[in-house]
């Protein structure tokens, strides 16, 4: 179910830049998205990239060099977007070159551009993870949220879901693929039974629930019902997990405001757009006064001390234009929490 911090977080897998982080309040990031287009094949009708120039688009050989600045430091890239990252042709051998870099590299798709031949592309990259963000549970709600203009689409998607099992099974390859659903107010218990059902019958490894950013329906309890040890027979059927997981983002469900002042967790992550631009995170994506600089332009590492990213860093939650979602982040809160502690416990050594 609900992944715990650790778990979600990963930067306590990485002791060397938690330490240098704990000992300087600063560190190099663990983990970068990188936005090869912001063209999109779908118009969806909640998109939260409006802000952005729709036609950026980095070339093959910006996403390497990119890559090359990224890969003495960097443990991960999300191959994602600003726009659907298989827009761009050359996602999948940018992949396969970050791969080659040692990189762990992941990818999150609407799932429309998975043939055959790009799934084989995708998997030579060897993703830890592959994630669909198909938000709907029928044709209908598909062509909805989605923008289509096919009733076909949905479908489709689907049948493109089940090839790339397929093919992850026959490669036996360690990638996990999951399907992502945003839940609104209009969602219920109903939804959310028919999304697992149709999750499990493409045989994917989980079903992703997350809030739209508008929304404030919680889903929690009714998520966390379908877990076999909390199931109370309230809904249609109790489900066989075998090795099949339901995820969900409890602090974006539950919106709590941390009490962290300073975006502690911007010193493990980045966002690369389209553009080349760096941005602290998803949510500030494409607003220019977060921008700390451009990689196609700059160096990283002077990109990364420079006075405009201290400055960012430092007045980030006070901008007016700040996304709201920057105030609920459970890894500032966490580590806000080890800075409360360091400073004023007498006590380090006792549990």
């Amino acid at each position: 179910m609900d992944n715990d911090l650790l778990s979600r977080t990963k930067v306590f897998m990485h002791p060397d830049r938690f330490a240098e982080w704990f000992n300087t309040g600063t560190t190099l990031p663990i983990t970068a998205q990188l936005d090869p287009t912001n063209r999109c094949n779908y118009d969806c009708s909640q998109c939260a990239g409006l802000r952005i120039d729709r036609n950026a688009e980095l070339s093959l050989e910006q996403m390497t060099r990119i890559i090359d600045q990224l890969a003495p430091f960097i443990r991960g890239i999300e191959f994602t977007g600003g726009g659907e990252p298989l827009m761009n042709k050359q996602t999948p051998e940018a992949m396969v070159y970050a791969n080659d870099k040692k990189i762990s590299v992941a990818l999150d798709t609407n799932g429309h551009l998975l043939t055959p031949r790009i799934i084989d592309q995708i998997l030579l990259s060897n993703p830890v993870y592959i994630r669909i963000s198909l938000d709907a549970i029928n044709s209908a709600m598909h062509r909805l949220n989605k923008g289509t203009q096919s009733n076909e689409s949905f479908e489709m998607v689907k049948k493109n879901i089940a090839s790339l099992v397929a093919a992850k099974n026959q490669l036996t390859s360690g990638c996990t693929i999951g399907v992502a659903y945003l839940t609104d107010y209009s969602d219920d218990a109903n939804t959310i039974s028919d999304f697992i059902t149709t999750a499990k019958n493409l045989g994917v490894d989980y079903a992703q629930f997350r809030p739209y950013h508008h929304s404030n329906a919680n889903f929690i309890h009714t998520i966390e019902e379908f877990d076999p040890l909390l199931y109370t027979g309230n809904f249609k059927t109790p489900f066989s997990w075998d090795k099949f997981k339901i995820l969900f983002s409890r602090d974006k469900y539950e919106k709590i405001r941390g009490t962290y002042t300073i975006p502690h967790a911007d010193e493990f992550r980045i966002v690369v757009s389209a553009t080349g631009d760096i941005y602290p995170d998803c949510f500030t994506r494409g607003i220019k006064n977060f921008s700390y600089g451009n990689l196609l332009t700059d160096d990283f590492k002077d990109i990364w001390r420079s006075y405009r990213r201290k400055q960012i860093t430092e007045s980030k939650l006070q901008q007016p234009n700040c996304p709201k979602q920057c105030y609920y982040d459970a890894l500032s809160q966490a580590l806000e929490d080890i800075n409360v502690q360091k400073n004023n416990d007498k006590h380090n050594n006792f549990v």
